[in-house]
């Protein structure tokens, strides 16, 4: 009876075993079925999203190629149609929006590869000043970095620039680039530039493929606006201007003078502009939970808008 009940009590155990085996397979089943699914969800969630963001990129195209007429007159302002910002758009399964920038409202950090950059350079001192997260900054030696962070030669600017003998000494070295920035985050690699000082500058610049881009009056904030001259205008001044500009823009500098908008500065007719060719598109689509934002740059020319670089960032 002692050897009956010994053998009953091991096929119970092991039963038991063989069962919670069973039980941990099943639930590591389960489990990994769930991730599967979770993981196939945000994945075609992720790729509608994008296809909605890229559908509102071939929109805002369509929308400034319906436009053109605006480039002949000669004028671009925040009053034309692509200034509307797109909010809370209804999409399936989730919500979209857009806004399109007017990257000529900004400096152009690449004008600093202008065969005579000083002009541009006493210009971002200005813009220093005219930022007032900024005030009180000593960046007096960004200028001339930037210059040799962009420019071909190994020579520092004016002698207080950087080149590759003063990254090469970090303790992390690297080279300048020796071209055109692509991004305004290039500039976090450049000597003197400090996230503080980056992210109160962001919205005021931009990384244009020219050296020689005007700035938009007509769309450009007021720190922008006072980097031109150092003046604040006549009669209301650049203020007044911001307010009525969307209703009222100028037609041209003459006409901005003539209002007294800007003063009687020949040097500036290398600055001041009032029509833009260079926009920014800032898309934001969410889609079952999933968030995906689609930066774009577009060049608007007669010949219709042209999409030269785009990037995605998902939540």
């Amino acid at each position: 009876m002692t050897k009956r009940k010994g053998q009953t009590g091991i096929a119970l155990i092991t039963a038991i075993f063989v069962v919670a085996l069973a039980a941990i397979a099943a639930v590591s089943m389960i489990t990994s079925a769930n991730v599967a699914l979770h993981r196939t969800s945000n994945l075609q969630g992720s790729e509608q999203a994008e296809w909605y963001a890229l559908s509102i990129e071939s929109w805002v195209c369509s929308i400034l190629q319906r436009n053109s007429a605006t480039l002949q007159r000669g004028y671009t302002s925040l009053g034309d149609p692509w200034a509307r910002p797109i909010t809370g758009f209804p999409i399936d399964h989730g919500v979209a929006a857009a806004t399109l920038t007017d990257l000529q409202g900004r400096f152009n950090i690449n004008n600093f590869g202008a065969l005579n950059p000083a002009p541009y350079m006493e210009q971002f001192q200005r813009l220093v000043a005219s930022i007032p997260a900024l005030s009180g900054s000593n960046v007096t030696d960004l200028g001339p970095a930037i210059r040799d962070w962009i420019d071909f030669d190994s020579d520092p600017w004016a002698g207080v620039g950087a080149e590759d003998i003063y990254y090469m000494s970090l303790q992390t070295p690297y080279r300048t680039s020796n071209r055109l920035m692509k991004s305004p985050s290039e500039l976090l690699a450049v000597r003197g530039m400090t996230p503080q000082v980056y992210e109160a500058l962001y919205p005021y610049i931009t990384t244009l493929p020219t050296t020689s881009a005007r700035i938009n009056i007509n769309t450009a904030p007021l720190p922008v606006l006072e980097s031109l001259s150092g003046a604040s205008g006549g009669g209301g001044g650049f203020s007044q201007f911001i307010v009525e500009r969307a209703s009222n823009p100028a037609t041209s500098v003459q006409d901005a003078i003539a209002r007294n908008v800007l003063p009687k500065d020949p040097n500036l007719t290398s600055f001041v502009g009032v029509s833009s060719n260079y926009f920014q598109l800032q898309a934001a689509v969410d889609v079952d939970g999933v968030r995906m934002q689609l930066y774009s740059n577009i060049i608007w020319s007669s010949g219709g808008a042209t999409v030269v670089s785009h990037s995605f960032n998902t939540d």
